[in-house]
């Protein structure tokens, strides 16, 4: 035979002046609804049935939220409402110098670039990256260790800014 579990129950009245302990949950028999209790508010917090939310739940005009995203072993991207768009990667060994296509064209070539380099070299802080070149749809950079040529093993990018529409 299964178990059954209940959990307590009373009124809205009789839940009015119930402290609950923390984390207790308990069940309004009025409103047929849950209540969450924190162990000091008395009637603890309601919470809503899908009946009871705003037909049309709209968010504020100037809120950005993301509206697209996309993730494999080597790229992802996360595009904002507002055009922003987040995007990055991982390379493979290479030479000192790089060429990186962005898989989702930039508006203009004022966007962000971050790279994070992995490397076997014991002391990395010795390593660099310096951005040669921008465009909408490519950067090129350089890493250096000990202010000479590096090509070490593989890199980290991300790029940020607004995509082109």
């Amino acid at each position: 035979m299964a178990r059954q579990i209940q959990i307590r129950r009373g009124t809205a009245s009789a839940h009015e002046n119930f402290i609950g302990a923390i984390g207790e949950i308990t069940m309004d028999t009025n409103e047929n609804t849950l209540r969450v209790h924190d162990g000091k508010t008395p009637g603890g917090t309601p919470l809503a049935r899908v009946d009871q939310l705003p037909q049309s739940l709209e968010l504020p005009n100037d809120m950005d939220y993301v509206i697209e995203s996309y993730s494999s072993d080597t790229y992802w991207y996360r595009k904002y409402k507002s055009g922003w768009i987040e995007q990055g990667g991982e390379t493979g060994k290479g030479a000192n110098i790089r060429t990186l296509n962005i898989p989702i064209p930039m508006a203009n070539s004022n966007y962000n670039i971050q790279i994070t380099v992995v490397s076997p070299v014991s002391n990395s802080t010795n390593i660099s990256s310096k951005v040669i070149s921008r465009a909408t749809n490519s950067f090129q950079y350089a890493l250096t260790y000990n202010a000479g040529a590096y090509a070490g093993e593989s890199s980290s990018w991300m790029v940020s800014g607004f995509c082109a529409p």
